[in-house]
């Protein structure tokens, strides 16, 4: 009787090759090896869609993630959609990650698209979230303020200097510089950009005109880009009229001819009368 003695040696297991590590990757949502971006992957302006989305679509701030992303159509399983839904929660936007059944809005989500806000208290919510949160971006917005905003290269190398990965360096300028304009932190003074504080930014904002929308406005000739409210009277006071004496003295010697131009001149000038 022979007996087999079991094997010492150990299996061989197939590794899987670095494209299907990817595919694999991207279908269960894992992210490979290393800590998380220090930033978003995508813009404010554009991860704020989800948001709006629930907003306008949901009941009580929540929708089920299938319905919304039919009514953005967007693709469920597709790396843009993942990307999406992440950088959205990322912000503070939203709750729910790129699988789950049902997306919530947050209340600071909620607060931007609330009718009646105030456009400050909304530009500064948006700082908080689009900037602020993240030290990289925040760190750098204090250190820009007031000064004029550099090209994206420049960025870039500050973005890196300040925990970034080099290879980051181009996207995490671009949304940096995506989410400061988006806020309406830049502003172009003689011909160059510059990063304003929102104390800036309100100051340099004319007022809302708090005339009626049925009311007549009013230019003066000097300066026609000025409107001038038309004017108002205590209750009971009509609107004046003017009327207008005008006395003149003719000497005795005066032609006939001359007496004619006098009145004609009048008639021009006064009535707007031809002679």
């Amino acid at each position: 009787m022979t007996v087999t003695e079991p094997s010492t040696e150990s299996p061989v297991v197939e590794q899987p090759t670095s494209e299907e590590a990817a595919s694999e990757q991207a279908s269960t949502g894992r992210r490979g090896r290393g800590p998380a971006k220090p930033f978003p992957s995508t813009s404010f302006e554009k991860a704020l869609v989800l948001a709006e989305g629930i907003v306008t679509h949901g009941i009580d701030g929540e929708m089920q993630r299938l319905t919304l992303l039919g009514r953005m159509k967007h693709s469920p399983t597709s790396s843009k959609t993942r990307n999406l839904i992440t950088a959205s929660t990322r912000y503070g936007l939203t709750t729910g990650s790129y699988n789950a059944t049902i997306l919530k809005v947050t209340e600071d989500g909620a607060f931007l698209f609330k009718p009646g806000s105030s456009p400050r208290r909304v530009m500064e919510k948006k700082l908080e979230l689009a900037i602020e949160k993240f030290e990289l971006f925040g760190s750098l917005y204090e250190k820009l303020k007031g000064n004029r905003l550099p090209d994206e290269d420049v960025i870039g190398d500050e973005l890196v200097q300040a925990g970034a990965q080099a290879d980051d360096r181009q996207r995490a300028a671009e949304i940096f510089v995506a989410n400061l304009r988006h806020v309406g932190l830049v502003r172009n003074i003689t011909g160059k950009d510059f990063v304003m504080s929102i104390d800036e930014v309100a100051d340099s904002t004319p007022p809302a005109s708090s005339a009626p929308e049925d009311s007549p406005i009013e230019t003066t000739e000097a300066h026609p880009n000025v409107a001038v409210p038309p004017p108002t009277y205590p209750d009971g006071v009509a609107n004046p009229s003017v009327h207008l004496d005008i006395q003149i003295h003719i000497d005795s010697t005066a032609s006939a001819e001359q007496i004619e131009q006098i009145f004609s001149s009048m008639a021009k000038h006064l009535y707007g009368r031809e002679a």
